[in-house]
């Protein structure tokens, strides 16, 4: 890897967490690193490598700067820079400047940027408007969200963590219940490869981690900026485990004041009622009418099929520059974002043995044969009729598949 002298400038910012305002300056190293590369090569216009141009990346949102200078193979690697839009330029005496807006980086990725100088004077300019090539650092299976996707898709309690369950090559194994806004547990209950060994999480480069291979804390939808769940084939600085690896990057301030407000509502009522739920209902009414108990049939109807109940989940955000009138403005230097969610739940605790699968075609023609492929004695389907009494026990004969 080449020497190249750069400058580093992680701008300072102010986090909110568990509603204690914190002012924190951002470090230089991480446990895991979240941060994304720039690299690439300075050349004229006849592919000649040059040395010595100075070469700048600019975040559009904080207007902060990163510099590197070309070494003797006009090579340049600008590492340590927060996921957002960039703008790369590089200039020269006896060149035009060129000029490479809207590049995107994505949490721990590394961006090629190919320059091409043409002869010129400095105030004339080239301007390249296009997303740069981006490569994985690893040959790892992922899938990223950006905070579009995080507060665009449906989740219970706002909690983003769950978008972990819809990568390709996660399993789901908790039961399918209600999770409240800091329910860890639920939330943690993925696995990758048949559950060998557990996952690892990480925030803003920090271990996430509680017991019993938990995830120790659920960032709100709004403040989370992107989420990278890989599956397989992580390198050394997350080989901590063989399950899945998910990092999660919170949101900054920015030169920008922005802020958002949202409240979630939820009523089991408002949900279809499982068909185990329906049966065990209807089936309680019909046999009480059958037995000629119509006052028990008339008691049952009047019962809801589901308990009563409500959650309340609302939450809010805002980030910007700081700013105190007459004394210091934050804009391109220092800036704050804070976080606030709260709920309240007033509801029955839900059974946690429900069935909420959705019957398949051939399971409502009333074939369940391949179920017999997962357990031949367990999903087995015995045909009533044929009960007889063999040795002082009732057997009965198997449908013919």
């Amino acid at each position: 890897m080449p020497t190249i002298r750069h400058s580093v400038g992680n701008s300072p910012r102010i986090a909110s967490w568990f509603s204690i305002l914190l002012f924190t300056f951002s470090s230089a190293a991480a446990a895991q690193e979240t941060r994304a590369t720039i690299f690439g090569n300075v050349r004229d216009a006849s592919g000649g490598m040059l040395q010595g141009v100075p070469v700048v990346v600019t975040n559009d949102e904080t207007n902060i700067r990163n510099e590197a200078v070309t070494n003797a193979s006009g090579a340049f690697e600008i590492p340590y820079l927060l996921p957002g839009i960039y703008t790369v330029s590089a200039e020269l005496d006896g060149f035009k400047k060129f000029t490479q807006t809207s590049l995107v980086l994505a949490v721990n990725t590394r961006a090629e940027v190919q320059i091409s100088l043409e002869l010129g004077a400095m105030t004339e300019e080239v301007t390249v408007t296009a997303n740069a090539t981006q490569l994985a650092t690893t040959a790892s299976a992922s899938q990223s969200f950006t905070n579009r996707q995080v507060n665009s898709l449906p989740m219970y309690s706002n909690s983003a963590a769950l978008l972990a369950r819809s990568v390709p090559g996660i399993q789901w194994v908790a039961t399918s219940n209600y999770l409240g806004l800091h329910s860890n547990a639920g939330a943690s209950s993925i696995t990758v490869a048949g559950g060998v060994g557990g996952n690892e999480y990480s925030l803003d480069g920090v271990p996430n981690a509680a017991g019993g291979r938990r995830m120790g804390y659920l960032p709100y939808t709004d403040t989370v900026a992107e989420i990278k769940v890989e599956t397989a084939g992580f390198d050394a600085s997350k080989g901590h485990s063989s399950g899945a690896n998910i990092s999660m990057l919170t949101k900054s301030g920015t030169n920008s004041y922005r802020g958002s407000a949202s409240w979630q509502y939820w009523n089991p009522q408002w949900n279809a009622t499982q068909s185990t739920t329906n049966l065990a209902y209807y089936g309680g009414i019909e046999q009480a009418e059958r037995e000629g108990r119509t006052a028990d049939a008339a008691r049952l109807r009047s019962q809801p099929k589901v308990p009563p109940g409500h959650s309340n989940s609302w939450a809010g955000v805002l980030g910007g520059p700081v700013w105190m009138p007459k004394v210091f403005k934050g804009t391109d230097k220092l800036f704050f974002f804070f976080s606030y969610n709260g709920s309240k739940d007033k509801k029955t605790e839900q059974p946690t043995q429900v069935n909420r699968t959705v019957p398949s075609e051939a399971h409502r023609r009333g074939d369940f044969s391949d179920l017999l492929r997962l357990d031949p004695v367990k999903y087995q389907i015995y045909d009533p009729r044929t009960a007889r009494l063999e040795g002082g026990r009732v057997v009965r004969d198997p449908f013919p598949n």
